[in-house]
């Protein structure tokens, strides 16, 4: 790999470039339009500052991975993700763990990544997320940060989230994508009543703090909001459609626990 701030440039170089052409390009030499399935410029500057904000006080070492992604897709959002790891020190080989079983865009993700200059840092797994995330739990990995935005039904994120917990210290973040779908806004809901998670926003300074977004945002439509409950205490920490929760303390549930969720 190239020196950290090159790395640095050139990946900044491809997500502008791309986001200017609206293309990617597949390995057969297609254009794929990003309209319909990449996230926002904004969005992903949020997924690079929440790294940095999980992070920056930690202390960095080589072991891998630090970041589990479930979903690649056009690869833009794991361009940011790269970013906010290289910030803070962290360039070891494989430090993205992905999880993408498909690959609907003929490696157009894969080949982004090549162009940023960031493939040796993402390993990238063409298999379920659930069989990844459980590999890296029998491996005894831990991971800071985890960006769930693979099959979008509420059993399959809700299997996700399970095992991704299995995998986060204390401190550790999940950011939950596509919060405009009631699937994604019931898994919320269901981590912060009866797992140990609070919502948590990106200040401008890249902190972490347990307080709503501060600053002009796309959210959620209000209309969209299928639950009294989310629209009351999750809602206004919701950011370009990505909600991001740390979770505050281990497993430590009565064996019959549950609090209902829904209102």
């Amino acid at each position: 790999m190239s020196q950290v701030a090159d790395i640095l440039e050139t990946c900044a170089d491809a997500i502008e470039q791309t986001h200017a052409d609206g293309t990617i390009v597949t390995r057969a030499g297609d254009l794929r339009s990003i309209r319909d399935f990449a996230i926002p410029r904004p969005c992903g500057a949020l997924l690079e500052r929440a790294v940095v904000a999980t992070f920056d006080s930690e202390p960095k070492n080589t072991s891998a991975p630090h970041v589990v992604e479930i979903g690649l897709g056009s690869g833009l959002a794991t361009l940011h993700l790269a970013r906010g790891l290289l910030r803070c020190g962290i360039s070891a080989p494989g430090a993205i763990r992905n999880a993408d079983p498909g690959d609907y865009l003929d490696g157009a993700g894969e080949l982004l990544l090549e162009r940023a200059d960031v493939a040796d840092l993402v390993d990238l797994r063409r298999e379920y997320s659930h069989t990844m995330l459980a590999d890296l739990e029998r491996e005894e990995h831990a991971v800071r940060f985890a960006f769930i935005d693979g099959a979008h039904l509420f059993d399959t994120a809700l299997v996700d989230a399970f095992l991704v917990d299995k995998l986060l210290p204390v401190g550790g973040v999940i950011a939950l994508h596509d919060l405009w779908m009631p699937a994604l806004q019931t898994l919320a809901l269901f981590l912060t009543t009866n797992r140990a998670y609070e919502p948590v926003t990106v200040t401008a300074n890249e902190q972490l703090v347990a307080g709503p977004c501060e600053s002009e945002k796309r959210g959620v439509d209000p209309d969209r909001v299928v639950s009294t409950r989310f629209k009351r205490d999750l809602l206004s920490y919701v950011d370009w459609h990505t909600l991001l929760l740390r979770k505050t303390e281990h497993e430590s549930r009565a064996w019959d626990h549950f609090a209902p969720f829904w209102e």
